[in-house]
């Protein structure tokens, strides 16, 4: 392999293996902790000093850092083991950046805001009430302090994909439906969930253009829950005929028994990032129909 340009760390994940695909698996070093995959690297900071492995293996043009317990529920149950991954690796990682000069681009997420207004840009003071959130706005700050120009950050939304299999927002309402199997759904939660493809692209064209400092990588339009469950069912319907099952519970999202308080409205604005890069991320109104358009295609193969 020739010399690797950028290093995906966290790369074994939903978003880390589409990154991988989209910057050139020939271009790229990625790593996994748990999850083998070919080509990986095996990288857990609980385990292995992260200078050292930076040492080996850090020195490219770029470095992302998608690495995270993501879990909201696992953050919460363990917010000790969380933290050593979330905020403390995350930072030695960080430092190492600063002192070789190396450009890093950290996910955060929407989960750092509070939800009590929505529509929030990058202007506004976060004040999460999740652990998860908590432990990526403190990497956010210090980024902030000790990166001020060598770090991208992007917050994330709830990401998805167009692929039947792959068990995401979407395809997991279908395959519940299929399978006749109950679904609780959220009446209250607004967010502006991201298609993955969009979300790699806009790390892709940030880092390429040295755009410096945080975004808000997310969808164009928040929705509810449920509504977007309900345009789900919509393109269902005017493709594939009647759903094979309904047996949907409408609920708030703070009914279902959580550890902590969850935020309600988080939707974002992305004016800052559509100003600054040419990306133009689909509404998931148009991620329903193009899952919908997938299964079909499915089916006629």
């Amino acid at each position: 392999m020739a010399m690797a340009r950028f290093l995906i760390i966290g790369a074994s994940g939903f978003i880390g293996q589409h990154l991988l695909r989209q910057l050139g698996p020939e271009q790229c070093l990625g790593t996994y902790a748990h999850t083998p995959f070919d080509g990986g690297i095996h990288f857990d900071p609980t385990l292995i000093d992260p200078d050292q492995f930076l040492d080996l293996y850090g020195h490219v043009e770029q470095i992302y850092l998608l690495m995270a317990v993501s879990s909201l529920i696992t953050c919460a149950n363990d917010p000790q083991g969380s933290y050593a991954i979330n905020v403390e690796a995350s930072k030695a990682i960080a430092l190492w950046c600063k002192k070789h000069q190396i450009p890093l681009l950290f996910t955060s997420s929407d989960a750092v805001f509070g939800g009590q207004q929505g529509l929030y840009d990058e202007q506004h003071i976060p004040t999460p009430l999740v652990t998860y959130g908590k432990q990526k706005r403190e990497v956010e700050v210090f980024l902030q302090a000790h990166l001020p120009h060598l770090h991208t950050t992007v917050r994330l939304s709830k990401t998805y994909s167009s692929n039947p299999q792959d068990k995401t927002l979407l395809s997991a309402w279908v395959r519940a439906w299929q399978q006749q199997q109950p679904i609780m759904c959220a009446t209250d939660q607004r967010f502006n969930p991201i298609h993955v493809e969009d979300a790699v692209v806009g790390m892709q064209q940030l880092m390429a253009g040295q755009h410096r400092g945080l975004y808000h990588l997310c969808g164009p339009t928040p929705v509810d829950r449920y509504q977007l469950l309900l345009d789900l069912q919509e393109c269902y319907e005017q493709q594939l005929g009647p759903l094979p099952s309904w047996q949907v519970k409408a609920c708030l999202i703070n009914e279902l028994g959580l550890a902590e308080t969850w935020p309600i409205d988080i939707s974002t604005r992305i004016d800052k990032l559509l100003a600054t890069i040419p990306l133009h991320p689909r509404t998931p109104q148009q991620g329903c129909q193009q899952l919908i358009q997938a299964i079909v295609a499915e089916r006629s193969c």
